[in-house]
């Protein structure tokens, strides 16, 4: 339980101050230079010798991690118009629960058949290889080469002021404004109710099926995809 807080302390803490960041470097650096970070910080668990070493990995990981969802989110914001932002949310979150079905089929087999060790090094080195795509296909819409006119306006349809990814591209908002609007404390109750499951499923569910049900190793996969698959359709 003490690695599980580790990791979901620091990754608390990485998004009070991890979008702010994002906002000062642009989304193509920002989420770059965090998505390099975690996977060195998933690497690095490979080589944990002790307990402390392994939860202080998991610290590393869960305040690098906490780039993801910003530079998502701000990534759905400039390439989509409001009206179609929430889909294009719903969709880039489900890879959250691909993932998650795909993980708990594979990562025991490298296990089994190489080392736990291994498994960290593959998922980690699988996120260095994405980034590669990453520099090769983002870039904001209005330094897009290929992006017609049409299209860049198509995204700013709904009478939204172009976002162009500089250092002033839009005013700061100040924590007690934010914290005025009554959508902003919508949000905060969801994410309330609805990250207990989440967080119990993703760190407790292979522990919950071998105390309850006595399986292990590959036996698990089956079932813990099965729940993600739920979830994603949910998405």
């Amino acid at each position: 339980s003490n690695i599980v807080i580790a990791f979901q302390l620091a990754y608390a803490i990485g998004m009070l101050g991890v979008g702010r960041i994002i906002d000062k470097i642009g989304i193509k650096l920002g989420y770059a230079f965090s998505l390099i970070l975690w996977s060195v910080a998933a690497i690095m668990h490979a080589f944990a010798t002790t307990t402390f070493a392994f939860g202080a990995y998991r610290a590393f990981l869960g305040i690098t991690e906490a780039g993801n969802f910003p530079a998502a989110i701000k990534t759905v914001a400039v390439w989509f118009p409001r009206k179609e932002r929430a889909l294009a949310t719903g969709i880039f979150n489900s890879g959250t629960n691909i993932g998650a079905i795909v993980a708990p089929l594979v990562v025991p087999w490298i296990a089994i058949n190489y080392s736990w060790q291994m498994a960290f090094i593959v998922t980690g080195a699988i996120g260095l290889l994405w980034l590669l795509f990453w520099f090769i296909m983002y870039e904001n819409p209005a330094k897009h080469k290929r992006l017609s006119k049409e299209e860049y306006d198509y995204i700013h349809s709904d009478d939204e002021l172009a976002v162009v990814e500089t250092k002033d591209e839009s005013p700061e908002i100040p924590w007690s404004k934010l914290l005025g609007y009554k959508q902003t404390w919508s949000f905060i109750l969801g994410k309330f109710l609805t990250d207990g499951i989440w967080w119990f499923f993703l760190f407790w569910l292979p522990a919950f099926l071998k105390a309850e049900y006595g399986l292990i190793g590959m036996q698990v996969g089956f079932p813990i995809a099965v729940v993600y698959t739920m979830t994603t359709f949910g998405t």
